[in-house]
């Protein structure tokens, strides 16, 4: 099993050496296929999610100025740009100017400025993560796993399989993250 933090589909270093160790037991048993199914917790992977696609708008608001300035480094792209405190508070209020919900207004019907931590309240309120949201996160975790055994790992991709199950199941074990993608083996 490989847990993801809530919203994200990124694997943790703890994850990747377990996944280190599989490539280790895979290579060492080329006739063992593998399946993995990928699940999300209803709740705590929603509020993520909702945080992380903030925190990719406000990148995407980096990223852009940089494109119109022509200061793009190589290489780099919206996900991978680094923003420091500063910057972070700039784009923010980009983002938050592009919302489509209503936002505060004084006596005088003009839009009130907020501090960030109250924009980014306000944002997070009116961002909808549907089932929909939620099933392309458990398919990135499913993806990130692949594409760690497979390319990192150089597992053959024919002895990796995707297995469909519901995405909200909860794990026989109760220890066990709701966040995650089961790898199962299957034995020839």
């Amino acid at each position: 099993m490989v847990g993801f933090s809530p919203g994200t589909q990124v694997l943790q270093p703890s994850e990747e050496q377990k996944l280190e160790s599989l490539v280790k037991g895979l290579n060492e048993r080329p006739a063992l296929k593998m399946s993995l199914t990928a699940y999300v917790d209803r709740e705590k992977d929603a509020e993520g999610y909702r945080n992380e696609l903030l925190n990719r708008k406000v990148k995407r608001e980096k990223n852009l100025a940089l494109a119109r300035e022509r200061q793009n480094t190589a290489g780099e792209n919206a996900e991978t740009i680094p923003l420091s405190a500063e910057e972070y508070s700039t784009y923010l209020k980009a983002v938050y100017a592009k919302e489509k919900f209503p936002k505060p207004r004084n006596a005088l019907g003009r839009e009130i400025d907020l501090p960030d931590p109250e924009m980014v309240k306000l944002i997070l309120a009116h961002t909808k993560v549907e089932n929909d949201e939620l099933e392309d996160l458990a398919r990135e975790r499913l993806d990130a796993v692949m594409h760690f055994l497979i390319n990192r790992g150089k597992i053959p991709a024919e002895r990796i399989f995707q297995k469909k199950d519901d995405i909200f199941k909860s794990p026989a074990k109760n220890e066990t993250p709701k966040s995650r993608v089961e790898l199962d083996a299957i034995i020839p």
